[in-house]
């Protein structure tokens, strides 16, 4: 269940809005949940930006609560494993979030991040969502092992699947 987060405001996507004065929106995804925010610039000189945000703790970068979020990271593998595998696999991320970055340790991370964030916009689309941000920021430990072009098609995927109301991506 994904959680609003009143207090404080997310700072750092609010202050971007206002200096670019651009719609800001903040994915963030992390080894112990994920955070989406989203700032609007201000309507006149000198008010301060909108700012909605929401936190998803089932949301990590490889964690599996239950049989439907292991279906949904094993709708985006696109390397054949098993589904005892991918489960192992995915708690090894947890353990060591580092490691095994290339190969198919890059395409089984690219997909548990496929989830997490479709996962993260689904949650939170009543909270924070709204028209499309000019600026998506990526943030967390998640995205640091990621290239950046990589990380582009990653949150494509994912944001468009979920607006799309598909929950499976095979669609």
């Amino acid at each position: 269940q994904a959680r609003r987060i009143d207090e404080p405001d997310p700072v750092a996507a609010a202050t971007l809005a206002e200096v670019v004065g651009l719609r800001v929106e903040v994915l963030e995804v992390g080894m112990a949940g994920a955070l989406r925010a989203r700032a609007m610039p201000p309507e006149r000189a000198g008010a301060p930006a909108s700012v909605a945000a929401a936190e998803l703790p089932s949301a990590a970068l490889g964690l599996v609560e239950d049989d439907a979020v292991l279906d949904r990271v094993e709708a985006w593998t696109t390397v054949p494993i098993d589904r005892a595998r991918l489960r192992d696999r995915l708690a090894e991320l947890q353990l060591a979030p580092w490691a095994d970055l290339d190969g198919e340790g890059a395409l089984l991370r690219a997909a548990a991040l496929r989830s997490s964030v479709e996962r993260l916009v689904d949650a939170t689309e009543a909270d924070v969502g709204g028209p499309a941000p000019d600026l998506v920021v990526l943030a967390g430990g998640a995205w640091s092992a990621v290239p950046a072009p990589a990380a582009l098609l990653i949150v494509a995927d994912a944001v468009r699947r979920s607006r799309a109301g598909l929950s499976d991506p095979r669609r």
